[in-house]
């Protein structure tokens, strides 16, 4: 997971200097010009004008508003799947770097994946220290402008090394849908994102 993690920061890194470059020099980025092959002029000329005519019909329509929308990354340093890992130091030093990343580039919003057991007090002990852990992650996020919205459906036992099948075997599905319901009770309560998705898999799930 450090190495991913890092991945990912370098990958952030790499697409801001070259948003940089691009606004560093616009008009060579938007017309190459000589740049463009031989062979392919004529046909980059058709397609230019073509895309130029749609701008204008797409411009001439516009009433100059915009609509209110957040450009959003995943977090997947807080993924829940990650299990016990999310609470190292480390891994909360990579969060808060990859979050100034994203607010440098201009992303507006986060989405966090917050599964089904993690909350629950009789699966585990640490179920406080993962709440407060989330508090954290929404209020980093919420000082930056960030809006946060929180996706949450069952971790499954093949994608986290949490030990959930055993306690997923005590559950008959009445159970079920009711620890599901106080999780989701919790998010709601104690992290107040701005969108709260309750369910991304049905059949999986």
């Amino acid at each position: 997971m450090h190495h991913r993690s890092w991945s990912i920061i370098g990958i952030i890194v790499m697409a801001a200097m070259a948003i940089s470059a691009i606004d560093a020099t616009p008009a060579l980025a938007k017309r190459p010009g000589n740049r463009v092959p031989v062979e392919y002029r004529q046909l980059y000329n058709a397609l230019e004008v073509d895309l130029d005519d749609f701008e204008a019909t797409i411009d001439s329509s516009w009433d100059g508003s915009t609509y209110p929308v957040a450009f959003s990354a995943a977090l997947s340093n807080a993924n829940s799947n990650v299990g016990e890992a999310l609470l190292n130091e480390q891994n909360w030093a990579n969060i808060l770097t990859l979050l100034d990343l994203l607010d440098g580039l201009g992303v507006t919003g986060i989405s966090l994946d917050i599964n089904f057991t993690l909350f629950n007090s009789d699966f585990t002990i640490r179920h406080r220290e993962y709440i407060d852990f989330y508090k954290a992650v929404v209020a980093q996020a919420r000082s930056r402008g960030m809006e946060v919205n929180i996706e949450s459906t069952t971790i499954f036992p093949n994608f986290s090394p949490l030990p959930v099948e055993p306690y997923y075997a005590t559950l008959d599905f009445e159970t079920y849908k009711q620890k599901r319901l106080e999780m989701l009770t919790t998010i709601a309560k104690e992290l107040q994102p701005d969108r709260l998705t309750i369910g991304e898999e049905p059949d999986a799930e």
